[in-house]
């Protein structure tokens, strides 16, 4: 597309700019800062924690079964606590199991509640796995909740087993989410029914909640113990009567945002998924602390919240190096080194792109990356809107997160840097990414994920490619019951499909120039009308293929492999990639979001040397939550590698499929990915969503294919008049 037309894009974007809500207050500038001090406690993570004694007590596990551990608030390792072992397990059985609740008591003490499973082999039933949560077929499963209640020097007062109390008429047993415990000794503990149970000092039942109005989490606040409950609008906390049950009137109410809630003398301490807010004994507003990705800490992955005797806060995190606990130490500002700010702006910025700003600003040193998330939660096209806006305005962000916006109309207008000459200048990464990728020639996204997207048929179709002469005569020729494609793609969603991939031969972008009416795209149409649709209630795309009702499947890989073994146990163990309409035989390659770098960017340098973290193998094969298949061909290849010899075995409700992944399949699909094309840009998708609105008045029966297709000419040309 032409300069002139995407820098008219943009400038159309920021006119039609809606109102927004008004952004979240900042952290407040004060004369002190905190400095998060690191510990590393253990190589894992842990799901609960609780301060006793002047020691940081946190659940891990040791192999399946759980474990205790403490660490010294000072800083050095983690040590298992030897005053606890969990359940033996049965003679002949299995067991697993974990920590479900951990808190002080008011008294020194310490309490937590155990959650043990054990499968034993039934005799005369076929054996499968045990691993699995849910019942199978040859195994007993029990399964059981311990109250364990320790004294002050850490002695076992009480085992209380209430796994009948937790037990409902049709035998499932409820988990434990959370505990408190109030200055009067009362010991509270929340089901994943939504109930509340309360427990004297020595374990013995009191009380317990109706459940009418689902307990999420407790919190110690004064001298009792509140249910922390939460909705859209907000977060309160109830505060429960020990010995009825009952639940009072809210005597709080926070944002609906909180995570992680604490209390201690000091006040309220939770996250809201960016930020440490806190809120004082004698304030009603909460305060922003600092930003957590500012401090080296991933949000996501916080697993705990506390203040220290001394007033320091700490919290748990956990990332790929382990499980850290971080001391946030108030420092004057005057003695806290000035480091270079980078920002990082974007809408609904992702948790992995959040997580690795979070371990750059931990390791780097001389860099901070501050996040700018431009999501409201109302309307993500405004929001984009407004990023736009700030971009065009001279007001841009040093780097961007590239989810929801058009890249392309940001390129073409100067607005981004060609990452390419930095790739090709880095020793790791030149040569190192998918062929595509890597030879888009200007590359103005790092994106660490792809979705290959892929036609695949029986063999006896290799070679076929699925354009729409390919595609009519393989209808006119299919058996009595058989169908082109599953329910999921026919009528109108075939139609977009194909027209998606070949909107190219009506179409010219450099002339900005169209032709809906030469006759082949009213073929189109009344060809996907023509073509009989599949019962949706045949069940799964697998069972239809192996019952032979249906000749081809689409797939999309994307994370994982699943569904080509899927369709490969359909196709009887072996099947074609038969590439994309308007492929010519290849597959498509989509780039998911990643980031870019602006041309306002502050510091180049700095900015690539985290941008560049996206590219790389260790980040795409380590704890990344990838959206697709990594961009990097070793971490790709590596992940195939994993995934060879694997026998994979998936149960729909009308199907069971299995098939060996092999080293055959692995080429397959490497050679997929680097003979692919790629996906059509932002421009398309305009264009493809005006077709489709008229479309649909065509598969509606309001117009005829003819009379569709001139409306469509008509409008596109007038759109593509607009932007040129």
């Amino acid at each position: 597309m032409p300069k002139n037309r995407r820098a008219a894009a943009l400038i159309l974007a920021l006119c039609l700019l809606t109102a927004c809500s008004a952004p979240a207050p900042e952290p407040e500038e004060t004369e002190s800062v905190f400095v998060p001090e690191f510990t590393q406690l253990a190589s894992g993570g842990a799901t609960c924690a609780a301060l006793c004694g002047g020691r940081l007590f946190f659940y891990g596990a040791d192999g399946s079964l759980p474990a205790l551990y403490s660490a010294e608030l000072a800083g050095g390792g983690a040590e298992r606590f030897e005053g606890f072992e969990p359940l033996p397990v049965p003679e002949g059985a299995e067991g697993s199991g974990y920590i479900g609740g951990l808190c002080a008591a008011p008294n020194g003490g310490l309490v937590f509640i155990e959650s043990a499973f054990f499968s034993t082999p039934e005799d005369g039933m076929e054996e499968t796995s045990a691993s699995s949560s849910d019942l199978q077929p040859g195994y007993a499963r029990e399964e059981r909740r311990i109250l364990h209640i320790l004294d002050a020097e850490l002695a076992e007062r009480a085992a209380r087993d209430m796994t009948e109390l937790l037990t409902d008429e049709n035998g499932a047993v409820a988990s434990v989410t959370d505990c408190a415990a109030d200055t009067a000794g009362y010991i509270y503990l929340a089901a994943s029914d939504g109930r509340a149970l309360v427990f004297d000092r020595d374990g013995g039942f009191v009380s317990a909640t109706d459940g009418e109005t689902p307990v999420r989490d407790l919190v110690a606040l004064g001298e009792g113990v509140c249910a922390v409950m939460a909705d859209d609008v907000g977060t309160y906390l109830l505060p429960i009567d020990p010995v009825n049950g009952a639940v009072g009137e809210a005597e709080l109410t926070l944002p609906a945002s909180v995570r992680r809630l604490s209390a201690s003398e000091g006040g309220l301490l939770w996250s809201d998924g960016q930020r440490l807010m806190s809120l004082a004994p004698d304030e009603t507003e909460p305060q922003a602390l600092l930003y957590w990705t500012d401090a080296g800490v991933d949000a996501s992955f916080l697993t705990w919240l506390g203040r220290s005797g001394e007033g320091d806060t700490l919290c748990l995190v956990y990332d790929a190096d382990g499980l850290w606990l971080v001391r946030l130490v108030s420092t004057p500002a005057s003695e806290v080194p000035e480091r270079k700010t980078l920002t990082l702006a974007g809408v609904g910025i992702s948790s992995d792109i959040m997580g690795e700003a979070a371990r750059f600003n931990r390791t780097d040193g001389g860099v901070l990356i501050e996040l700018r998330d431009y999501s409201t939660g109302a309307d993500s096209l405004a929001d984009a809107e407004r990023l736009n806006a700030d971009i065009l305005t001279g007001s841009a962000p040093d780097i961007l997160y590239t989810g929801g916006l058009d890249t392309a109309s940001l390129a073409e207008g100067g607005f981004l840097v060609d990452l390419a000459p930095y790739i090709a200048a880095d020793a790791e990464l030149s040569g190192a990414l998918v062929r595509p990728y890597a030879e888009a020639g200007e590359i103005y996204t790092a994106s660490g994920a792809f979705v290959l997207s892929t036609w695949a048929g029986p063999t006896s179709l290799e070679g076929l490619t699925p354009e729409l002469e390919t595609l009519r005569t393989l209808a006119e020729d299919l058996p009595e019951g058989c169908t082109l494609l599953g329910p999921d793609m026919a009528g109108q969603a075939l139609f977009s499909e194909l027209c998606g991939h070949e909107l190219s031969r009506f179409v010219d972008w450099e002339s900005s120039s169209c032709d809906f009416t030469s006759g082949e795209f009213a073929a189109l149409l009344e060809f996907c009308a023509a073509l009989p649709e599949s019962d949706a209630s045949g069940g799964s795309d697998a069972a239809r293929i192996a019952a032979g009702g249906q000749l081809l499947a689409v797939l999309e890989l994307g994370g994982s492999f699943s569904a080509y073994t899927a369709a490969k146990s359909a196709y009887g163990g072996e099947l074609a990639l038969l590439g994309v309409p308007g492929g010519e035989g290849r597959a498509e390659l989509e780039l998911m979001p990643g980031l870019a770098m602006t041309a306002a960017c502050g510091d180049t340098d700095a900015a690539w040397r985290f941008i560049r973290r996206l590219l790389t193998e260790d980040y795409q094969s380590g704890s990344a939550q990838l959206s697709g298949l990594p961009t990097n061909r070793a971490a790709l290849e590596a992940q195939l590698e994993a995934e060879t010899g694997s026998d994979a075995a998936f149960y729909y409700p009308d199907y069971a499929w299995g098939a060996d992944f092999t080293a055959e399949d692995a080429s397959l699909i490497l050679a997929a990915v680097e003979d692919a094309v790629p996906a059509p840009e932002a421009d398309s998708a305009l264009v493809l969503r005006l077709v489709d609105e008229e479309a649909e008045r065509f598969f509606a029966g309001d117009c005829t294919a003819a009379d569709c297709a001139a409306v469509i000419q008509d409008r596109v040309t007038v759109y593509l008049n607009e932007q040129s």
